[in-house]
């Protein structure tokens, strides 16, 4: 009895043991390997912040009853006295004027569709060509948020889609949805009466017609005299929806600041002079040039306070909230980006293994940037580099080695 009890013991270890190395011998000829495409790649020495915005601004205010519009454009030069805004008696005048104005922009663009120079030289290549093109603008436009531009894109696009119907031989009678739109035009106007009044401009500078209603409470020189601890308490407990009453913006000067606070650690990284990218995270705004103006360090705290200049006006610019996740990049590295989680040590000489047809082949390789994920390697092969564009990595897999055979 205990005999067979000790053979069964024994069995069962054998057969574990077994079991065990057919894993071992399956994992290593059957385990999936992970590849990823080496591809060219920007990286950069950076530092993410949370930045309070600062632009000297004069406020629009608008005390009537009556309903208002703007006609001019977010991030728009207006001159001071200029018409940059219209009231209404009522929604119904309003949407009237706005119909009238859009009929207009019809009008003219059916007149130029009759150039005769673009019906009569029409390329179908170009067409498409150029169709295509503002297919992909409007579809940046639409992915941005920005669309002060949508309707002159829309235009475009439109222009292309009839000069294609002419290059495919397709009759257009332009003359007849001119007059239709010209007769709707001159219907419109009979019952539709002129804007109220205007809204001018006070003074001369980049309009926004866009508010967190916070602007005003932010002063420049009361930011500039706060301690490091300060701002960033500032900061941190910030409210973007203050009431107000004003109804617009315009920011005289082209100049503007962003105010922020990095750790101490990071601090030597920032010198006054120096040019940085800024990306601002939640917008559509990538590495905006700025310029170092200031900086604050906290000792005791571990704590710097850091000053930006921005010159660069835009719709974004204009409209962004007053505070902004950012990014700061000081040095931009272009490379072939490569997962850490490929790197391996081959007598002394890292590196990772590419799949080359069904063979892995060992390629040395020699960072010029890397963060917490990834390696950036040179571009081009060198002695140290090995690593070619679209060459596949091997991110994981069992039992690699050089010029391995795959199944």
């Amino acid at each position: 009895m205990k005999k067979r009890k000790t053979n069964r013991i024994w069995w069962l270890v054998a057969t574990s043991m077994a079991l065990f190395v057919c894993y071992g011998i399956f994992s290593m000829l059957y385990s999936p390997l992970s590849i990823q495409t080496a591809l060219e790649y920007t990286m950069s020495e950076s530092v993410e912040s949370t930045g309070l915005i600062v632009r000297n601004e004069i406020m629009i205010y608008y005390d009537g009853n009556n309903v208002f519009g703007f006609t001019a454009k977010d991030g728009e030069r207006v001159t001071a006295g200029s018409v940059i805004g219209e009231t209404f008696y009522n929604n119904e005048q309003a949407y009237a004027v706005i119909q009238l104005r859009n009929l207009d922009e019809e009008i003219a663009f059916l007149e130029t569709l009759q150039n005769s120079s673009i019906l009569t030289h029409t390329d179908l290549n170009i067409v498409l060509k150029q169709t295509q093109n503002t297919t992909f603008q409007l579809l940046e436009i639409i992915d941005s948020g920005n669309y002060s531009h949508l309707s002159t894109l829309e235009n475009n696009l439109n222009f292309y889609f009839n000069r294609m119907q002419i290059a495919i031989g397709q009759e257009v009678d332009f003359a007849s949805l001119l007059s239709q739109k010209i007769a709707e035009r001159d219907l419109l106007l009979q019952s539709t009466q002129l804007p109220s009044s205007n809204i001018n401009a006070p003074i001369s500078g980049y309009f926004s017609s866009s508010s967190d209603g916070s602007e005003n409470n932010i002063s420049s020189s009361v930011i500039m005299e706060m301690s490091p601890m300060e701002l960033d308490e500032y900061i941190s407990t910030f409210n973007n929806t203050s009431s107000h009453s004003y109804i617009a913006r315009i920011q005289p000067d082209y100049r503007w600041y962003v105010y922020t606070t990095v750790p101490f650690e990071s601090a030597s990284s920032f010198t006054i002079g120096r040019k940085v990218s800024v990306s601002f995270l939640y917008t559509p705004i990538e590495n905006l040039p700025a310029e170092i103006i200031s900086i604050e360090i906290d000792e005791s705290n571990q704590i710097a306070k850091i000053g930006l200049l921005f010159t660069d006006v835009s719709a974004d610019t204009v409209n962004m909230p007053s505070v902004q996740p950012i990014r700061i990049s000081f040095r931009e590295y272009t490379g072939l980006r490569i997962d850490k989680r490929a790197l391996h040590i081959v007598d002394d000489v890292q590196g990772v293994y590419i799949r080359y047809g069904n063979i892995l082949l060992f390629k040395p390789i020699t960072p010029i940037y890397e963060d917490e994920n990834y390696y950036l390697v040179p571009l081009q092969p060198s002695a140290g580099n090995g690593v070619r564009l679209y060459d596949e990595i091997i991110v994981e897999g069992n039992d690699l080695y050089d010029g391995k055979l795959l199944s």
